[in-house]
């Protein structure tokens, strides 16, 4: 075991990365040595490197939330042994980098991470951890989302098989996500606004309707009420930084809840225009996730095996030395480029 390894780092905000070295990290109880294999770089990743975004205050710090390795060490008891093909999320509020993907070696929490499936690669299961835990948090999380039942719980068809549910963005990875899981869950109707490039796979997905998210506000909130109705209460919205389209979607005078995956900066225009919503902005985390955590983690593996659940798209690249084109796939997450995702093979 080499003491020293490679890293990728921020080491000044809004600054380009830069490749250096840093010791290998030490497991402690109740974590496992990971040699990295894959790890999936997200919009998060650049907005820590151009914003600050939960690095600010300890740099320099490593980006890659997604890990994926071989267990190299066990601290400790645990279900996992020198061998296993591992894959879950970093702690990234940590203040070591040690968790993060974009370095040759990490420690990772035995109850944050699963073991990849049989049949299915490192890359296919690095590309689920963030964007999943947001989904399901989005749905299942009483605190950071709608509350309804996890699809494990017994009684969670009955609760959600009259429900209608709109996802707007269905075409992101996020969006996608929250289709297929709703679909696990049982909601009756899935109504989602996406590309209309997209409506066979949301369909197949789970989508009930697929509405062309191409036209004015009006044009869509009147195609998305033909189907739904003008009572809209139950609303995903993956994509958007700005919410005219959820909040004209959203009932006049129901209550109703609107769960937004980027923060909100203008909640007074929502409450004026739908006093009876209430708005939350879903945190996808590990810390989050632990009052579903070990089923959570549990059941992913089982769904990706079943094929309940699809890997997101992606592309390759190899080695951590091409830090340039590290730097150009944050840029174009900065400039909104959507499309596949990178996976860095360290």
């Amino acid at each position: 075991m080499p003491q020293q390894q490679k890293a990728v780092f921020v080491r000044e905000i809004k600054k380009p990365v830069e490749l250096g070295a840093r010791d290998v990290p030490t497991p402690k109880d109740g974590q496992v040595l990971v040699k990295v294999t894959a790890t999936m770089l997200l919009p998060h990743d650049a907005y820590g490197r151009d914003m600050g975004l939960f690095m600010d205050d300890k740099l320099p710090y490593i980006p890659g939330a997604n890990v994926a390795g071989i267990v190299e060490q066990v601290q400790g008891s645990s279900v996992f042994e020198k061998g296993n093909h591992v894959f879950g999320m970093s702690d990234f509020m940590a203040p070591l980098p040690d968790q993060q993907g974009l370095q040759e070696y990490a420690v990772l929490n035995v109850d944050d991470i699963a073991r990849v499936p049989e049949g299915f690669s490192d890359d296919q299961a690095v590309s689920l951890p963030v964007n999943i835990i947001t989904s399901f948090l989005a749905l299942f999380d009483a605190k950071y989302g709608l509350g309804f039942p996890a699809p494990w719980d017994s009684v969670a068809g009955q609760s959600v098989k009259d429900q209608t549910l709109v996802i707007v963005g269905g075409g992101s990875s996020t969006g996608k996500l929250a289709i297929q899981l709703a679909k696990i869950a049982g909601f009756g109707k899935i109504t989602t606004v996406a590309g209309s490039k997209n409506k066979d796979e949301l369909e197949k997905m789970g989508a009930t309707h697929v509405v062309d998210r191409h036209g004015t506000v009006e044009e869509v909130t009147s195609r998305v009420h033909a189907i739904t109705g003008p009572d809209v209460t139950l609303i995903l919205d993956t994509v958007n930084q700005s919410f005219e389209l959820s909040t004209t979607l959203l009932s006049k005078d129901k209550e109703s809840k609107l769960v937004t995956f980027l923060p909100n900066h203008q909640p007074e225009a929502l409450a004026e225009q739908r006093p009876n919503c209430k708005s939350v902005f879903v945190e996808g985390g590990n810390e989050n996730l632990a009052p579903h955590r070990e089923a959570f983690w549990k059941h992913v593996p089982e769904w990706l095996k079943a094929g309940k659940i699809l890997p997101t798209s992606y592309w390759t690249l190899e080695g951590l030395e091409n830090v340039d084109k590290i730097n150009a796939v944050l840029d174009g997450y900065m400039a909104g480029a959507g499309g596949a995702q990178l996976i860095v093979h360290p």
